[in-house]
């Protein structure tokens, strides 16, 4: 497995009790691009073919 960590980003964001900057939806400082991930079960379909991006505040 090959990971490439980009720079974390400083964050301007002061802590909040917003929702949406909180548990699921805390926003992420890091960029990471992971290649050959092993499949620990199952089979990925062999149409998808792209990438995955979490849409974070």
């Amino acid at each position: 497995m090959q990971i490439e960590h980009l720079p974390r980003v400083v964050a301007s964001l002061q802590p909040s009790n917003h929702p949406y900057l909180n548990g699921a939806w805390t926003p992420q400082h890091e960029e990471v691009t992971a290649l050959d991930l092993d499949v620990i079960e199952g089979a990925i379909p062999t149409d998808i073919d792209g990438i995955y991006l979490r849409n974070t505040e």
